[in-house]
């Protein structure tokens, strides 16, 4: 798509069934996405081609992500497996075991060094690359970790759980320090603004939630599509949100989100309003 416009610019025909994730390299060339086919593919955004077809999960691949100059694809699946794959080969040159449930997330940190994922064991394993073991396991959500982020300098973690929770974590001590309320359903997704002033998260009802991760509160939450959000992200630029739907909707949101104002004077639930 062109964010400007809004105008599509190319589509890529090839997976077989749902898509579940993409991603982009940091130089634009490069896309990557995973399906509910048991593959994921990495596309050339010049030419829309499929370049390779990466097979060798046994359920749908839910995660991918796509290291900056595009050799080095990372995909989590519901076989509760990670595999890293090298991409001009399209062979995987390790998969790691450990989770006990569905993979949901995974992150790599801006260096290549360490990866992290989320499953619906509940759990968060930190990885060293190339790895041998996780580094850490760590109880994450009651019900399920369904998102993950880390922050470029690896200072932040953020996850997002079945139990309609935000969790800040400290990633030296593999802890959440921080737990943000407020959605009512399952978030799906969450993101981290490049400079760390934002924090995103969306859940399986479309609704946004920005919080301000220095204090945890919350910036705004926004209505933003009829039905489930399929994905969220930053412009790398820090202005602009882009959030995806089962609606079919790609939509932009300004990052200079207006101060949300409380009126206080009902001692009683409120029933009407007009403009």
């Amino acid at each position: 798509w062109d964010v400007v416009t809004g105008d599509c610019l190319m589509t890529l025909v090839g997976h077989s069934q749902d898509v579940y994730s993409v991603m982009l390299s940091i130089d634009e060339k490069y896309h990557a996405s995973g399906s509910q086919d048991e593959t994921a593919r990495l596309w050339d955004l010049t030419t829309g081609k499929c370049l390779r077809v990466f097979s060798g999960h046994d359920d749908p691949v839910r995660p991918v992500f796509l290291s900056d100059d595009g050799t080095r694809l990372v995909t989590g699946s519901f076989d509760k497996t990670i595999k890293l794959w090298d991409a001009p080969s399209k062979l995987p040159f390790r998969t790691l075991i450990g989770h006990t449930n569905l993979v949901l997330s995974v992150a790599v940190s801006k260096d290549g060094t360490k990866l992290a994922s989320g499953a619906l064991d509940n759990t968060v394993k930190l990885w060293d690359l190339p790895p041998v073991a996780p580094l850490r396991a760590a109880a994450g959500h009651a019900a399920g970790t369904t998102a993950i982020a880390v922050s470029p300098d690896e200072s932040l973690w953020v996850t997002g759980g079945a139990d309609m929770l935000v969790k800040l974590w400290n990633p030296a001590e593999a802890k959440p320090v921080k737990d943000l309320a407020g959605h009512t359903a399952k978030v799906t997704h969450v993101a981290i603004r490049g400079d760390k002033a934002q924090i995103a998260s969306a859940d399986e009802l479309g609704v946004v939630r920005v919080w301000n991760p220095a204090d945890g509160s919350l910036v705004v939450a926004i209505g933003a599509h009829t039905g489930e959000l399929t994905g969220l992200a930053f412009h790398p630029n820090n202005q602009l949100l882009f959030t995806t739907g089962k609606d079919g909707l790609l939509k932009q949101w300004p990052t200079t989100f207006p101060p949300q104002r409380a009126l206080a004077g009902h001692t009683a639930p409120l029933t009407a309003v007009a403009v």
